[in-house]
């Protein structure tokens, strides 16, 4: 019966002991599971603070407060932004964001920055997440596109201004400012070109530049690149020593119909008491004449031609906006004259844009209009009397008569992003 007793107590030894190793051994798989827990909600915590620091730096590219100036090829100094640490809940720090752009407007080729190859019109941005001791670190490459509209006026190959023509600017009440007049005006009203050749901006009688004249790398700041003529009015004597030399080449982005070429059918209004109002879409021609009056709502218009006369108008909704605006998408043929669009003069709310297409623009007639114009392969002719509150770009912009451009300087808010937002186009953490 003793060794019965003995038998039985050496089992229950034997099973407590295993107990105990089982104890210690879940105790310790739970131990090490809260520190791999603690662990893994550190590596998240660290990860989305890295990914708040990339969205906080896209924010200020697109609040154009960090963008740089183009250079070629760009270097760690000029192009290279430390933002100061910013401390999350849970103690998590965003440290060591750096934004190092390739802008590309005139580099040919990438460029190689700490090892990371940057294409040009790309910008590559990195930022660190830290809680504790874990660290993480994104890096994303962005695709940015230059926003065109920075003046009164720019030609790719040549600007000329002659008779009365003039610039000035203002600001819209699109960006809270109000309606040209007092002061509400400034001289932001630029012109300038790509072009370093003889008389790639030409200036004569009683033109008025009220703001500043950029030429294209390699240019003088004067003759012969610029030439001046009559009673010009421009900085500097004869337009000397008021002259920019771009160091690269003002970018002429490509445009992108979002419908992908215009529509057929046509939109003909004429005589007296033609009154219509168009949606977005595709269409064929519009032609206006007579007094005739045609309302654009708010969004993407494909169109083959677009044909203005004599007191024919467009106007634009009112509840269109800086965010929401009218885009004319032109292909073949841009006429405007007469009493042109009515618009407010907020060129923010009606954005014109030449296919590649469209060689030719003629603004003409006594009307004011309130629009921005980019068309970088089209020959731009501006006469008449009537004021044009936004912005000219093309191949070559000719302003004779008495022609005005009131640079509208709520164009050039958001500067960098407003014609493309910045696009991922590749992402990774470390």
């Amino acid at each position: 019966m003793k060794h019965k007793k003995g038998i039985v107590l050496a089992y229950v030894l034997i099973f407590l002991l295993v107990l105990v190793v089982l104890g210690f051994a879940l105790g310790s798989s739970g131990i090490f599971s809260l520190s791999r827990s603690f662990q893994i909600q550190n590596s998240t915590s660290a990860l989305y603070a890295a990914q708040a620091g990339i969205a906080d730096e896209v924010y200020n590219i697109e609040e154009n407060q960090l963008a740089p100036v183009p250079q070629c090829p760009p270097s760690v100094g000029n192009n290279s932004y430390t933002l100061p640490n910013t401390i999350l809940p849970n103690n998590t720090r965003i440290s060591n964001q750096t934004i190092l752009a390739n802008y590309g407007s005139g580099c040919a080729s990438s460029a190689v920055i700490n090892g990371i190859t940057i294409p040009p019109g790309m910008a590559y941005l990195s930022a660190v997440g830290s809680i504790s001791t874990t660290h993480k670190t994104v890096n994303e490459l962005l695709q940015i596109d230059s926003w065109p509209f920075q003046g009164a006026g720019f030609g790719s190959s040549s600007v000329a201004l002659s008779g009365n023509a003039s610039t000035d600017s203002y600001e819209s009440k699109a960006c809270g400012g109000g309606m040209y007049g007092g002061s509400n005006i400034s001289q932001d009203g630029n012109i300038g070109t790509n072009s370093s050749s003889n008389g790639a901006v030409d200036l004569s009688g009683n033109a008025d530049i009220g703001g500043a004249v950029s030429v294209g790398p390699g240019g003088t700041a004067g003759s012969p690149t610029v030439s001046t003529s009559g009673s010009v009015n421009c900085p500097g004597s004869s337009c000397s020593g008021g002259v920019n030399i771009l160091p690269a080449p003002f970018p002429m982005p490509v445009i992108t119909d979002p419908y992908g070429g215009a529509g057929t059918t046509n939109v003909n209004l004429s005589g007296s008491t033609n009154y219509g109002v168009l949606t977005p879409g595709q269409y064929g021609s519009i032609s206006l004449s007579g007094t005739s009056t045609l309302e654009l709502t708010c969004g993407n218009y494909s169109i083959n031609s677009l044909q203005m006369s004599g007191n024919g108008e467009i106007t634009i909704d009112s509840s269109c906006s800086e965010s929401n605006p009218v885009k004319l998408y032109v292909y073949n043929s841009l006429t405007i004259s007469g009493n042109g669009f009515i618009n407010n003069e907020e060129a923010p709310t009606l954005l014109i844009y030449g296919m590649p297409t469209l060689t030719t623009a003629s603004i003409s007639g006594n009307g004011n209009g309130g629009y921005a114009l980019y068309a970088p392969n089209t020959n731009v002719t501006i006469t008449g009397n009537g004021d044009l509150y936004g912005s000219i770009i093309g191949k070559t912009i000719t302003n004779s008569g008495n022609a005005k451009i009131h640079y509208d300087t709520c164009l050039g808010i958001d500067a960098y992003t407003k014609l493309n937002l910045p696009i991922p186009k590749s992402w990774n953490s470390q």
